[in-house]
């Protein structure tokens, strides 16, 4: 008899409970099965306590869990233990979770693991909209997406679209990089990031404020982009890097920096493993305290294995008492070594260099000597004269004291032509032949010139009034070519 009085209880209890459940228009809720089920009072609020492996159908969704308590008015539904909840699109297990009827949203509380498409959601703390479709948190938790890790403060996840937002504090791990920025959006295979971002891996750092992941394709980046690499940082509007090739695309206002007196500027810069191609408004800059030199060039060539950089076509060279131009330039041996190639010219103030090959040498960042090793000339306009004094030999070598030129010496089969202004009428023509000529230098003016071995003189006198009557050869050596301080 006791037995039949607790079933028509129980029975009563849910027919009341459905009954305010439909006064109330709210979602059906269908208990499926539990091993318990009591009454309690909370706070003068009658609950429904249902216990032991529980499961309710409410919406689209099944709940599992040990116990579940719903109010009178169902309003508000919690459970615990061993709590889990699916349906064709999320699968969840959770400590705890509670149900708000009437805003259309679950709680999830603790230990919450969520599983949705190809996402895996971590969270103490997570909200599922069932109505509006979107998965949110605003604690922090973390996401396990495809070959990614992402950790944020806040999170919003639209079922409906697949896109994902993460804001505060986001960090991004993947096999390729690690990104700290401050918001970005998921959507299916590309990454959008926005503000401070730091995207970093073993062999770079990237700082920037705006830019876009497509997974293992491309990478684009811009706004304050800064590149740091072990051995130079690169600065420049945006990049473009093709993830797939290994191919970096610089664009607009592209500063590389090797040191912080050696920088490489232009407007448009591509990587392709170690070989880099600057093209666009090029310059080298090698800058000191005494005298900072600037070559430009249409293109330069930068090849970090082989620590060789190369200036190609309209090559000129500009410094404070140092100018000079050629076809193409090299950078050797990390730039201790400067070759000038084809047509090579400097000129140090007034005084004009030439060979067939210009070399200059660099020690601790400054200029440190000279080497020309065939057919070097040099050609020094007169104070007076119309004319230039000129020498050449076999070979030249020079050095070089706080960027100006101390000495030049020119060895082998040495030629000196210089004039002297006896009259107004009459010229004075030296000819000098020796082994060796030096010339030194007083702030890269031509100070003193020493003749030695093997030397031979010849004297000449010309009346000036009869210059056009007299050979060239009288006054000019063979290979005399004075060069245009500006163009070929």
């Amino acid at each position: 008899m006791k037995k039949d009085i607790s079933i028509t209880t129980i029975s009563i209890y849910i027919i009341i409970f459905f009954f305010i459940q439909n006064v109330f228009c709210q979602t059906p809720i269908n208990i499926i099965q539990s091993n318990q089920l009591d009454q309690i009072i909370i706070n003068d609020t009658i609950f429904q306590k249902f216990s032991g492996n529980v499961i309710i159908e409410y919406s689209d969704l099944k709940i599992k869990c040990d116990t579940i308590l719903i109010d009178e008015y169902k309003i508000l539904m919690e459970g615990w233990g061993n709590t889990e909840i699916f349906n064709d699109t999320i699968h969840c297990i959770t400590d705890s979770v509670n149900i708000f009827q009437f805003e259309n949203k679950i709680l999830f509380y603790q230990n919450t693991v969520l599983k949705t498409d190809s996402m895996i959601i971590y969270s103490n703390e997570l909200e599922y909209d069932y109505d509006a479709k979107e998965l949110s948190y605003f604690k922090g938790g973390n996401i396990q997406l495809n070959n990614q890790n992402i950790e944020s403060q806040k999170f919003i996840h639209y079922l409906n679209t697949g896109v994902s937002r993460f804001n505060q504090n986001v960090y991004s791990r993947s096999q390729d990089y690690q990104i700290n920025t401050n918001a970005m959006t998921h959507n299916k295979d590309t990454i959008r990031f926005h503000g401070e971002t730091l995207i970093r891996n073993n062999d770079f750092r990237i700082n920037c404020n705006q830019g876009f992941l497509k997974e293992s394709v491309i990478l684009k980046l811009s706004q304050g982009l800064v590149l740091n690499m072990e051995n130079e940082t690169i600065k420049s509007d945006n990049l473009k890097r093709d993830i797939k090739n290994n191919i970096n695309h610089f664009t607009k206002n592209v500063h590389i920096e090797t040191d912080e007196d050696t920088h490489i500027l232009g407007e448009n810069l591509i990587q392709i493993d170690s070989i880099s191609t600057m093209t666009e408004s090029c310059e080298i800059q090698l800058l000191t305290k005494e005298d900072s030199i600037y070559i430009t060039g249409e293109i330069i060539k930068i090849d970090e294995r082989n620590e060789n950089v190369e200036i190609i076509d309209n090559v000129f060279i500009k410094g404070q008492d140092l100018d000079g131009n050629c076809k193409t330039m090299e950078f050797k041996s990390n730039g201790k070594r400067i070759n000038m190639l084809t047509k090579p010219v400097l000129w140090f103030s007034d005084v004009q260099i030439t060979g067939d090959t210009i070399m200059l040498f660099r020690e601790n960042k400054q200029l440190d000597s000279m080497y020309i090793p065939k057919k070097p000339f040099i050609i020094s306009p007169h104070d007076s004269l119309p004319y230039y004094n000129q020498i050449k030999g076999k070979f030249l070598e020079g050095k070089f004291k706080e960027n100006k030129i101390e000495y030049i010496k020119v060895n082998g089969n040495g030629k000196m032509k210089y004039f002297d202004d006896n009259n107004d009428s009459m010229i004075n023509i030296n000819n000098i032949e020796a082994g060796n000529i030096k010339l030194f230098f007083n702030k890269n003016k031509v100070n003193n010139v020493l003749c030695y071995d093997q030397i031979e003189s010849n004297h000449i006198e010309v009346d000036n009034s009869k210059q056009a009557t007299i050979k060239t050869e009288v006054f000019i050596l063979d290979g005399f070519n004075m060069r245009n301080r500006v163009n070929e």
